[in-house]
């Protein structure tokens, strides 16, 4: 599994990106990227993906 882990609203967060199997390294920096600018928003990116 690949995570990216992220502080928003000064709590640590863990999310999953998807499977190694599944993601390759670039599709998981791209998503990487969008959830960084995300929370760079002060937006939970988990609560933002559900």
């Amino acid at each position: 599994m690949t995570y990216l882990r992220l502080t928003v609203h000064g709590r640590w967060r863990e999310m999953g990106l998807g499977s190694t199997q599944d993601i390759g390294l670039k599709d998981a920096r791209a998503a990487a990227a969008r959830w960084r600018t995300v929370a760079a928003q002060e937006i939970d990116p988990i609560k933002q993906r559900e």
